[in-house]
């Protein structure tokens, strides 16, 4: 997977396998950077499409559909809490987790 920066972490492109995933909204000019990374005309359609259909998905639950900076969970990003306490009733309950990963459709 190859993140590209010039898009700040709102796609990212397979290069052994050309799959591209966008995780928010592009704005225009971010399309059209994300676009010149494909040579063919089919290429460059499925993207537009890609981003057209990722813009209805936002605004279908409730977002503005315009651009954004995803959030560290549609990044993927690992993530690690150095603590955690549950109370409950007069029971405290102290967690220890070392780190966690987001492996959602992995």
């Amino acid at each position: 997977m190859v993140l590209l920066p010039e898009l700040d972490g709102k796609a990212r492109v397979d290069s052994n396998s050309g799959e591209i995933t966008v995780i928010v909204p592009l704005d225009e000019s971010e399309e059209e950077k994300l676009e010149r990374c494909f040579t063919t005309s089919e290429a460059k359609a499925k993207v537009k499409g890609l981003v057209a259909l990722v813009r209805e998905a936002e605004v279908a639950f409730g977002g503005t559909g315009k651009t954004r900076r995803p959030s560290p969970y549609e990044q993927q990003l690992a993530f690690s809490v150095p603590g955690l306490c549950v109370r409950e009733a007069r029971c405290c309950l102290n967690l220890r987790v070392r780190s966690c990963s987001n492996t959602l459709g992995n």
